[in-house]
């Protein structure tokens, strides 16, 4: 029963950290045109994710599975 509450807990606790890592990066790029929150979601390291065309949402929940990992 411990075990899954910590599990839980930190799968949370990453999905947080992510929003959070996120939405912070999203402001700074607005604010000043630097392209950090492009950093934060680039994929082009994954062979078969470099070859694809993906939406900002779905780079965003790939940086959530990530930060959950």
């Amino acid at each position: 029963m411990w075990r899954k509450y910590r599990f839980t807990q930190s799968v949370w606790a990453g999905i947080a950290a992510g929003i959070i890592l996120g939405l912070i990066l999203n402001m700074v790029e607005h604010f000043t045109s630097y392209k950090v929150y492009t950093l934060l979601l680039n994929v082009d390291y994954v062979p078969v994710l470099k070859e694809l065309q993906l939406s900002d949402l779905t780079e965003f929940m790939l940086h959530l599975l990530i930060s959950v990992c």
